[in-house]
Formats: C-alpha cells, structure tokens, sequence
C-alpha cells in the first residue's frame, strides 16, 4: 500500500536559494539579451515548475499513470478533467476493474473506495455498494463486444457522445436506454470521485508545497505569510547589490566600486553554477576581463531596466516582498489562491458537489434525447445529509491530506460540520453571481468551476 507520504524538507530557505542558483544558472545559459527575453525566460521557467508547459499528452501520461498524489505537480491536478487516453482503454474485464478502482482511489485503501461506492445505494437498490460495483463493471464489460464505440466512449469520460451513440439507430438492441444510462451515470460517478481526490490533493499541495519545484521537500502546514518570509531574504539581497552595478557613465561621474554582498547565497552564486555554465556567466556579464554576451551600453540598459520591469510584473507581490503588510498572516495558500477556502473547505466544495450528483445524475439522464447534454453546469445546492459529506471529507483527510496538519488550523471534531456549512455557502454566493457577456465565469464562479467534479464536461463532449 502506498504510504505517499515524502520525507520533510524544513530548511527552506536553504533549498529555496539553491533553486534560485538553479533559475539564474537557466538564464545565464539562454544569454538572454533584453529584459523581455529574460522575463519570457524566467516566466516559462516558473511554468515548468508548475507543470504549465506540459503538453495534453504529457498532463494525461502522469494523472493516468496513478502514481502518488504527491508526485502531481499543479498543472496536472487541475488536468482531470481530461479523458483517457485511446491506449489506456481497458481490454480485458480485469483491466476495466483495475482501472476503476484507480479512479476510486490510487492509494489501494479499500475504506475509501468504500466510502465512494456508499453513494451508489438508493431507495430502489440498497444492496452493498461493493456489489453494486462488481455487476457494474461485468455489465460494462459486456458492452465492449456489442457496443464497442460506447464502451470506450463511457471509460473514456465522453459521456455525451455515449448518450448520442446509444440514441441513433447503430446501437445493439441490446442497449436499451435504460441501460445505457445506468452505465453512464456509473461511470460518471466513478469519474466524480477521481475529480474529487484531485481538489483534495491540490488542497494539501497548498500546505505542504506551494512553491512546488522551488523547494526541495515538503513543509508541513506552510503559510501565505511564511511563504514571503522565505522569499524576501533574496529580494533583499538583490536589492542591496543591483545598486551596485556601475554604468559607462557612472564610472567617469566618479562612482565608486561596491562590492557584492558577503551574504552566501549571493557571492557564491558563480561558484555554485554548472561547470559547463561558468564561462556562459562571465560571457553574460562580462567577468574576468571579458567583454561580454553584448555590448557594454546594452548590459548597462539592462542592468538599469530589470529591476524596475520586475516590479511591473505583480506589484502586489513585490509591494509584499519590500515590506510585510500583514495582510497574509496566518493565511493558507489555498485561502490566497481560492478566494479565501481553507483545505478542508475546498475538500468539502467538491464532496458537496459529488452527493448533489450522486443523488440526481440519472434523473437529469433519463431526460437527455439524442443530443449532447448542456445542462444549467450549477443547480441550486440541496444535499439531504451533511453525514455522507462528513465521512467523504474525514476519509479523504485520512488517505491524502494525511500529515499536511489538522483540516482547518485546529482540529476538526464528528460533530464539527463548519467547514461543509462555510463550503455550502460559498456554492450559494457563487451561484448568485451573474456571468459576465462573454461566458466566462469569474470571481467565486471561476473558483466553484476550478474545484468542481466534472459531470457536465464530461456529459458536453
């Protein structure tokens, strides 16, 4: 059984500075020569380090390989809304199962898996879930050899194309309509889940690693404000020392020769490059006696431009980095990121999300005709029971948030239901707010949409 949980990194400001090292060894080797092409460099640096530059190919290779939680850099767990991959469609009755389980959960911790399946019962069949499941996949599997396009439409989480297949007149007598929907709104909600464990991992992401690539290891319940804290030291010792560079003409005004910081990480940067990277840094910045990548004037304008130009890039983040403010003292980065939801309130956002479909999928099914779906995405919120939501969030704490520290900032007791009511009522404002002309949701909307189960992607494609 996976432990998925990695060994803790508290040096940070150690292993932060060294990747600092790492970034400007990747800029000095690109020999960028403006400010644009350096801030085009580091940009497409820091995606890398999030995951942001990875092709769709790429993103669905690590989500469907089911490796730990903790090995999925952001980018990835906001990709499960992807569908499988062609090659990765089961072609054996095992492998359907095996498959499934995974999307229930890729730890093999069979409470979990449980707990999902639990959302499988209703008043009309109240037979274990576990039994549910296993006539679910036999039956699935079955579809594989009359009804093959629906088969890998249904694994694949295309589920619109599913209902649309099962409508036109190529579909075996076999897969009655009632049928097919059982199927789909199984599949769907074995999907849910997947969706669900995502939000939760990307909670924990916010608590123990939220600078992903840039540190080394894993905090244990890192803060907003600590996050600043750890970064600043190095915004300082740039600022001290990029006064220090002298222009051309400073040098015949009389400026006098300063010195770099005695501060490590600053006057051991060169030593610290690559070997193959020492000549490109004094290349760069014209050390030793070189005369540099470029002209003289040129590295002038640029030493002069940087700083200013990133500044512009974020002014509230270096306004932060130049002087605490307080405003992020004792935040969670999820609370920055998702407009002010601590991890076990986004933990119980999508848990909400998923008991709305579990109780209410197939009823919106039955109503579908031969055509994609493009239901209303957000339906009022009105889960019977918060006790399902409970068990979801608390298992989901045990399994993936683990040792990322109590849910909220203190411990969350069985009858302790404010993170579901906190969660409820960010649905609810969210909901109330009116899409803007082209669309696109914005605000508390753009955080529901981010967190969500994708239920309606995967019935509009």
């Amino acid at each position: 059984m996976m432990t998925n949980k990695p060994t803790t990194n508290k040096n940070l400001a150690r292993t932060l500075s060294w990747r600092f090292r790492w970034l400007t060894s990747q800029v000095v080797a690109a020999k960028s020569q403006s400010v644009e092409e350096a801030l085009a460099l580091l940009g497409k640096l820091f995606n890398d380090i999030r995951g942001l530059n990875k092709t769709t190919e790429q993103l669905q290779a690590e989500l469907y390989s089911f490796g730990p939680w903790d090995d999925c850099l952001p980018a990835v767990l906001d990709a499960c809304w992807l569908p499988l991959p062609t090659g990765l469609v089961p072609n054996s009755k095992e492998a359907l199962v095996e498959l499934c389980e995974k999307l229930l959960d890729r730890t093999n911790d069979s409470t979990l898996r449980d707990i999902f399946l639990e959302g499988w019962r209703s008043k009309n069949d109240n037979r274990p879930g576990g039994r549910i499941f296993d006539e679910f996949c036999q039956d699935l599997w079955k579809t594989s050899r009359t009804d093959p396009v629906f088969f890998n439409a249904v694994v694949r989480g295309m589920h619109g194309t599913a209902l649309d297949y099962q409508a036109r007149k190529e579909a075996s007598r076999h897969l009655t309509r009632v049928r097919a929907v059982r199927l789909i709104s199984r599949m769907a909600l074995v999907w849910a889940a997947h969706d669900v464990q995502a939000t939760v991992a990307a909670a924990r992401l916010s608590k123990t690693r939220p600078l992903a690539g840039l540190i080394a290891g894993w905090a244990q319940n890192m803060k907003a404000d600590t996050v600043f804290a750890v970064v600043r030291p190095i915004f300082t010792i740039a600022k001290l020392n990029f006064p220090k560079y002298r222009t051309n003409q400073e040098i015949r005004q009389g400026k006098p020769e300063g010195k770099l910081s005695k501060h490590d990480d600053v006057a051991t940067i060169r030593e610290s490059l690559p070997e193959n990277n020492r000549a490109a840094f004094a290349d760069f910045v014209g050390f030793g006696g070189n005369r540099g990548l470029f002209s003289r004037r040129r590295r002038d304008r640029f030493m002069q431009d940087l700083p200013q130009a990133l500044e512009k890039q974020n002014p509230e983040f270096w306004a932060e980095l130049k002087e605490p403010t307080g405003r992020f003292a004792g935040m969670t980065m999820s609370q920055v990121w998702y407009r002010g939801l601590l991890p076990a309130e986004m933990s119980a956002l999508a848990a909400l999300r998923l008991v709305y479909w579990e109780e209410r999928l197939q009823t919106h099914l039955f109503g579908v005709k031969n055509k994609y779906w493009q239901p209303g995405t957000y339906l009022p919120q009105d889960v019977g029971s918060k006790t399902r939501v409970a068990d979801l969030v608390h298992n989901l704490h045990r399994v993936i948030l683990h040792n990322a520290g109590p849910l909220n900032g203190e411990a969350v007791s069985g009858h302790d239901h404010s993170h579901i009511s906190n969660a409820e009522k960010f649905i609810a404002d969210a909901l109330s707010t009116p899409l803007p002309t082209d669309g696109e949701p914005v605000g508390r909307m753009r955080t529901l949409h981010d967190l969500d189960v994708c239920v309606a992607t995967r019935l509009g494609r």
